[in-house]
């Protein structure tokens, strides 16, 4: 029972931690691979840094959202 007398949706021992830093990794992998394209599709485009910055993180984000919302 959590605190506020609500059962908990969660069972435990669903998910080792183990396999949840696997997943996390390679979350946080693709997600700078989303983020590398995007950098370097600014360079090509010959952004300034203001643009290659930009344009990483929205890559990397809407990236991010396309793989979770899959």
């Amino acid at each position: 029972m959590l605190s506020s007398g609500l059962a908990s949706p969660f069972k435990p021992g669903l998910i080792n931690t183990d396999k949840l830093m696997l997943l996390t990794t390679l979350d946080i992998v693709g997600t700078f691979a989303f983020a590398l394209s995007g950098g370097v599709r600014a360079v090509e485009n010959k952004m300034d840094a203001f643009g290659i910055v930009f344009l990483s993180f929205v890559a990397a984000v809407s990236g991010g959202i396309d793989r979770k919302s899959t």
